[in-house]
């Protein structure tokens, strides 16, 4: 009731700075379209379009109770100059919209020159991923991990998004279009809510899955997620020991103090520390020693090059071998035929992943985990 009287006030205070003969049209949810006739030049738009978002410093009160700020990301398009169709130039503005938020800019407009043009793709996943939760259209799926005897010790659970446009997607290909808003922490403790779920099941019916981990970007490294990490364990306790994060290699060449004291906390709840595609940077070793390092993850380009790279093999091997002497434990991913599994077990790493026994899958569709 207070959004929606939120958003018929902030229409009318449009509409009052807008020029004569404008339109003003509501686009959906919190977002409006404005038609301004008799432009011609970039520099008329962003003078209009600084008045209406000066809108927006003005407090909004709704009752005694309800009075707040609001913030505005806008884009722009001009007709012909940026196209010759209203479809076209409502994609562009709104690109150059997403622009604008993605820079954090919630008081400047974006044009549209200035922007690489997303797909149509790009915008509706952009659009869609903030509702996906409320739809109820994401699931975890999990793939297992096996030790030498392939017998299933643990599983890495694994994001996917049942998109009703573009079908079953994975992780990497909607997360980045999360960053905007709340979108990405909410599906982040939407996520650890679910694993959390699934690994007491696990432990009540004794499955051999003893550990899950969950796959984190830098983004999602922080105070707010290790304190949720520690609410879950106060909740569970019987789940202290049970839990892993993967944080890839690259990610941590961005890695700040913030995000480097979020990974310690962590660690310290007793959260297993794991490093995915450990191998394909310049600083794999430096890792083991400047974090609070459990776990190493072999990168599937590597095993992939086992079978017909003797270098690949003893430099494989170096890294197993350092890892251990680290006290770390290494787990090859990527396996996907007999002879890449002899080859990693030869060379000392006793835990895997990959096709060759079992792809990711929904709880439901696992097997051989007794």
């Amino acid at each position: 009731m207070v959004g929606a009287q939120a958003l018929q006030r902030i229409a009318r205070r449009l509409k009052e700075a807008l020029p004569f003969g404008s339109k003003l049209y509501s686009a959906g949810n919190d977002e409006f379209i404005v038609l301004i006739n008799n432009i011609t030049e970039y520099i008329d738009v962003q003078v209009i379009s600084d008045k209406l978002l000066s809108v927006f410093e003005q407090k909004l009160v709704i009752n005694q109770d309800a009075q707040f700020h609001l913030t505005c990301s806008a884009g722009a398009s001009i007709y012909p100059l940026d196209g010759y169709d209203s479809e076209q130039l409502v994609t562009q503005s709104r690109a150059a919209m997403l622009a604008a938020r993605h820079g954090h800019a919630s008081n400047a407009v974006i044009f549209q020159q200035d922007v690489e043009q997303p797909s149509h793709t790009q915008l509706q996943l952009a659009e869609d991923i903030q509702s996906a939760l409320q739809k109820q259209q994401l699931e975890m799926f999990y793939q297992p991990i096996l030790d030498d005897q392939r017998r299933v010790v643990a599983a890495e659970a694994l994001l996917r998004w049942h998109h009703p446009e573009f079908g079953l997607l994975s992780a990497g290909e909607f997360l980045r279009h999360a960053e905007h808003g709340n979108a990405l922490t909410e599906i982040g403790f939407w996520v650890l809510s679910s694993v959390c779920n699934q690994l007491a099941q696990w432990q009540d019916d004794n499955s051999p899955i003893k550990r899950v981990s969950i796959n984190l970007s830098t983004s999602q490294l922080s105070s707010q997620l290790s304190s949720e990490f520690a609410r879950q364990l106060a909740d569970n306790p019987e789940l202290k020991g049970g839990l892993a994060i993967e944080v890839s290699e690259g990610a941590l060449n961005e890695a700040d103090e913030a995000i480097n004291g979020t990974i310690q906390q962590l660690s310290q709840l007793g959260i297993a520390v794991i490093i995915d595609d450990f191998g394909t940077g310049f600083s794999s070793l430096n890792y083991l020693a400047d974090y609070p390092i459990d776990t190493v993850k072999i990168d599937r380009s590597l095993v992939r090059s086992l079978t017909d790279n003797e270098r690949t093999q003893r430099i494989v091997a170096a890294m197993i071998k350092i890892a251990k002497e680290a006290g770390v434990e290494v787990i090859a991913e990527g396996i996907e035929n007999e002879r890449q599994l002899e080859l990693i077990l030869q060379l000392g790493c006793q835990k895997w992943q990959g096709h060759l026994i079992h792809p990711a899958k929904p709880v439901g569709e696992l097997i051989n985990l007794d």
